[in-house]
């Protein structure tokens, strides 16, 4: 009997000794190894689809300004403009835009442009001592050489400046050249008065083109 006691005690010793180096390799066996070299990395994928737009930012402040030019040169003096106690009675204007050929004019002779232009020649009633402002433009072509000159005629009795264009041998080209003159008139008796503008071809055939004459009547205390 003690023998069967001893027997199974040895079994039961054994059976625990064989769970424990059980345990033991199973302990073992889990404990993670060395860790392994690193892999290549792999090829670079293809390039995604562009996002959307982002939203616009603010807008930035104004920049200062920049400095001032500078200042320009003087222009011309004007033609006396009317006082606070003058007044404009009336204004004419005739334009022609018609071709005005000069060559069967004579050299160095003063004609009216009215024999040819109608246009050119007005005929304005007035106040006493009332002047008239008088202007004249116009465009002028010419073949060199040649020389024109124009000027303004009020009844025969006053005659503006002299507005001449010319152009020498030296060039070559037909040219068109811009003509303006104004006049004043000093004060005038009342009723009717011509004003006409005269031409005087010294050589060459100029030729006017497009022209405008403008009076205006100032009433003078």
């Amino acid at each position: 009997m003690e023998q069967k006691v001893a027997l199974a005690i040895l079994l039961i010793v054994s059976i625990i000794l064989g769970l424990a180096g059980g345990l033991t390799s199973s302990f073992l066996a889990a404990k993670p190894g060395p860790q392994g070299e690193q892999g290549i990395p792999g090829e670079t994928g293809p390039e995604g689809p562009q996002g959307p737009a982002g939203e616009q930012g603010p807008q930035g402040e104004t920049g200062a300004a920049g400095p001032a030019g500078a200042t320009g040169s003087e222009g011309p003096q004007g033609l006396p403009g009317t006082d606070g106690s003058n007044s404009v009675i009336q204004v004419i204007q005739s334009r022609n835009t018609t071709i005005f050929e000069t060559q069967s004019y004579t050299t160095m002779q003063w004609f009216n442009m009215s024999g040819l232009d109608s246009t050119m020649m007005i005929n304005i009633n007035v106040q006493q001592n009332s002047k008239l402002l008088i202007q004249f433009s116009a465009s002028i072509s010419i073949n060199p050489p040649a020389s024109l000159q124009t000027r303004i005629v009020v009844g025969n009795n006053y005659n503006s400046t002299v507005s001449k264009n010319s152009v020498g041998s030296s060039s070559t080209g037909i040219m068109t050249l811009s003509n303006h003159i104004d006049f004043l008139t000093d004060p005038l008796n009342s009723g009717s008065h011509t004003i006409n503008l005269q031409i005087l071809r010294e050589n060459g055939s100029p030729t006017i083109l497009d022209r405008t004459i403008t009076i205006t009547e100032i009433a003078v205390p």
